[in-house]
């Protein structure tokens, strides 16, 4: 995927950097209530900033609960509150997002834990879902082989269960392995 810029350089997107915010584990029984998502610089000789993004609270299609822990964790980051100020329908938030992604094909997903999040969008954006590659590229298992192979990555700060602070925070990590081990952005 590419980005003809304003100054006619070209900025190349290899991944879908995602993130879903939710009210549990089992995407079949609960509701999606955050979701971001960005194109980064993250090709050859790439920043990996980001250059086109979405992020948005969603509202809930039904009813839902949550254990005590996932609440308070949604309290204190201020997610609920956002949520009940203005979440949008998880279907323009798909909408949203397949217009992030338009014109592109074989769209691959990115972050931490992505698998996570394909289930979630598997069941609530499945048209996103069927959009996207079956490759996927998974900061955490990049984190995990460094760190079984003796040459740990240093953590970045766990951000607030925010799904545009994690995927910031999968950027870092992405950037970071490529640094240590290609010495540096390619």
């Amino acid at each position: 995927m590419k980005t003809k810029n304003k100054d006619g350089t070209t900025t190349w997107h290899h991944w879908l950097w995602l993130d879903v915010e939710t009210t549990g584990l089992d995407p079949r029984k609960g509701e999606v209530l955050e979701i971001a998502a960005v194109l980064a610089d993250d090709g050859p000789g790439g920043t990996m900033r980001i250059v086109r993004g979405f992020e948005r609270p969603v509202r809930p299609a039904r009813a839902f609960g949550m254990t005590p822990k996932v609440r308070s964790m949604h309290e204190a980051s201020g997610l609920l509150a956002e949520v009940d100020r203005g979440g949008v329908p998880v279907e323009d938030a798909e909408r949203y997002l397949l217009e992030l992604i338009d014109g592109y094909t074989g769209v691959r997903l990115a972050g931490n834990s992505v698998h996570f999040d394909l289930a979630w969008l598997r069941v609530h954006m499945p048209e996103l879902a069927r959009f996207l590659h079956h490759r996927v590229f998974d900061v955490s298992t990049l984190l995990a082989a460094a760190e079984t192979w003796g040459r740990a990555i240093p953590r970045v700060s766990q951000p607030a269960h925010r799904a545009m602070a994690d995927v910031k925070q999968s950027l870092a990590y992405a950037r970071a392995f490529r640094d240590a081990a290609f010495g540096g952005s390619q």
